[in-house]
């Protein structure tokens, strides 16, 4: 079964509440959360890890002890089979843990323009310009998490075209045409105040994960 954890990273507000959970976990991870400029970033990356951490000790681990490494392409892999992907965004950090390749992205609703609308498939152009001006910019948020989350699970990440392949959204049915693998790829969707969010795996049981939201009390 997927699990979804996400937070809140407004509870890292207090430095020392910030300082403890940043010291659970790894050095490498504490140097990532330091090395953003703006405190923001820093509670975003933190929330993440935290995740992570939270979510691998259901397994036996802790992100500290945990050996990562990475595919071709630069996505962070558990070489014990435990997959797993993070995403944040405004004041939500998520992280998303399988056993099956999984991807996971979340927005903020009103962050984004639809500058990037020229580079999407033909298809998925026509889905955002078919809806009212006003509509327009959820469309294209909804779609860009979709799409994020199917880039991430697939391993490419970036490096996969954003015309490469197609989302095609039909109410509450989402399917994506592409030629990079013979997988069946499933979505999850989900939204949090002011945020959207995706979820993709290769399983159909991502079509209906186990949602968790984190609170300071999980970590007394």
């Amino acid at each position: 079964m997927a699990k979804i954890y996400y937070i809140d990273v407004r509870i890292f507000n207090k430095e020392e509440i910030f300082e403890k959970h940043l010291g659970n976990l790894s050095e490498e991870r504490q140097s990532k959360v330091l090395r953003y400029r703006f405190d923001k970033d820093k509670k975003l990356s933190l929330g993440a890890g935290v995740l992570l951490d939270f979510g691998l000790r259901q397994f036996g681990l802790r992100e500290r002890d945990v050996v990562f490494d990475q595919n071709a392409y630069g996505k962070p892999i558990i070489p014990n089979g435990i997959n797993f992907n993070l995403s944040h965004s405004g004041l939500f950090a998520l992280a998303a843990i399988s056993d099956t390749p999984i991807g996971a992205d979340i927005e903020v609703i009103e962050r984004h323009c639809l500058d990037p609308v020229q580079y999407l498939a033909p298809g998925e152009q026509r889905y955002i310009y078919s809806h009212d001006l006003a509509k327009q910019k959820e469309a294209f948020i909804r779609l860009w998490c979709l799409k994020e989350s199917f880039s991430k699970a697939t391993g490419l990440g970036l490096s996969l075209p954003l015309d490469a392949y197609e989302i095609t959204i039909d109410g509450e049915n989402i399917t994506v045409a592409q030629d990079h693998d013979s997988n069946n790829y499933y979505f999850y969707e989900f939204t949090l105040p002011g945020h959207r969010a995706a979820i993709c795996g290769i399983d159909s049981k991502f079509q209906s994960p186990i949602e968790i939201c984190l609170t300071s009390k999980d970590f007394d």
